[in-house]
């Protein structure tokens, strides 16, 4: 196992209170070794939600003197204590300063002269929230959408005898016999809206797909006996069952994804300028009407007029948004917008050019807009106003 991953495992042992003694002595060994410093920065802010219990981003100034004494404790245990005792707080107050710590007293860095430069914060009185719940849609065959927000749980629809069942936690499971021979197929859509949670979708098949938010994905209620394929507008991360008979393709326009069982995401927003690939597990086959390539674990295509192949991704930033988070590394403030403006549903604008500004850091995606925007204009480099759900950033 690489140094960074068992780090990581390790990490989440010590933090999670099932570490041995042998394993505990291992990972003294590895936080003091000054070589895994930057390791130990991105794996906190991989696994650290930065809330509290309820759902409220950490006031970093409220929790930095606890942490310096628990990471100085940490530190400085001895390799030979039988046990780690840590307390609950530690996986969210504690592990969210110590980032600080380690950082110089921040956990969202500027990079727009230097990478070391430090944001600090400023206040704001209007703000938005993050999205409650799923406000999506699925349109049936027959053309009738059901909005999921106010449906009840249960069978919601019956197709092609597939059951479309909305579970108790709001996502959504299609249930009932694969047919062998279909007549006519017949496809539904479920469809993310802005400002809407991620909802969970499971095809029949057993293929499950979460979908972001302004993002849309139509498919079979039953797939047929060669092929499984489905449309996609906007971002997904897909985990396809595996059925080496019958390939699953996802489409976006003249861009083809196929494998036989897989994980991947697909970004492919219309305002942005790529599609992307990456892919997490398996292989997948990634085609253009004029390319074809082949990517592996780890790697993203990236389609424009041909495909290109990145083979040093970061899978953690790529996967943020699915597990709860926005992740920035060296990323123009344009893009961290067209991401906000996704979420929170809300417009942008500027005034003046904001095309050299780019910022790396981690914020939740529970956090109200404002968290985000404090951290990003904090430099006083821009400031914002926020009116209704009008964002307007000024330089």
């Amino acid at each position: 196992m690489e140094p960074n991953q068992r780090l990581t495992a390790l990490f989440r042992l010590y933090r999670d209170k099932n570490i041995s003694q042998e394993e505990f002595a291992e990972w003294m060994r590895l936080v003091r070794d000054p070589q895994m410093e930057i390791a130990l920065k991105e794996l906190i802010l991989q696994e650290t939600l930065l809330i509290d219990s309820k759902n409220q981003l950490i006031d970093k100034e409220m929790t930095d003197e606890r942490a310096a004494e628990i990471f100085k404790q940490i530190i400085s245990t001895p390799e030979k204590a039988k046990v780690v005792h840590t307390k609950k707080w530690w996986t969210v107050a504690a592990a969210a300063s110590v980032i600080g710590i380690i950082l110089g007293g921040s956990y969202f860095a500027f990079y727009h002269k230097t990478e070391n430069e430090i944001v600090k914060t400023q206040g704001s009185t209007a703000d938005i929230k993050a999205p409650e719940k799923s406000r999506a849609t699925i349109t049936l065959s027959t053309g009738k959408t059901i909005f999921l927000d106010s449906a009840a749980n249960g069978e919601l629809a019956s197709e092609a005898s597939v059951a479309v069942i909305k579970k108790a936690d709001g996502n959504i499971e299609y249930n009932g016999n694969i047919q062998p021979k279909i007549t006519k197929t017949l496809y539904n859509t479920l469809s993310n809206p802005r400002g809407s949670k991620v909802i969970t979708l499971t095809l029949a098949d057993g293929t499950q797909v979460w979908l972001n938010a302004e993002s849309s994905i139509r498919y079979p209620v039953s797939f047929g006996p060669k092929e499984r394929k489905a449309e996609i507008t906007g971002e997904a991360y897909f985990e396809v069952a595996r059925d080496k008979t019958k390939p699953f393709t996802v489409s976006n326009g003249n861009t083809q994804v196929q494998v036989l069982g897989t994980h991947f995401n697909i970004n492919a927003y219309q305002d942005e300028k790529d599609i992307k690939v990456t892919l997490l597990e398996g292989s997948v086959k990634v085609s253009t009407d004029n390319s074809t390539k082949i990517i592996r674990p780890g790697e993203q295509a990236i389609v424009t007029s041909a495909i290109e192949i990145e083979n040093k991704t970061d899978i953690v930033k790529v996967m943020a948004w699915k597990n709860g988070m926005f992740r920035f590394s060296n990323t123009n403030i344009e893009e961290i917008m067209r991401q906000a403006a996704r979420w929170y549903d809300v417009e942008i604008s500027y005034q003046g050019d904001f095309s050299d500004l780019n910022f790396g850091g981690s914020v939740s995606r529970k956090a109200n807009i404002s968290e985000l925007l404090k951290r990003l204009a904090a430099t006083e480099t821009f400031h914002y106003t926020i009116e209704g759900n009008k964002i307007c950033l000024i330089k």
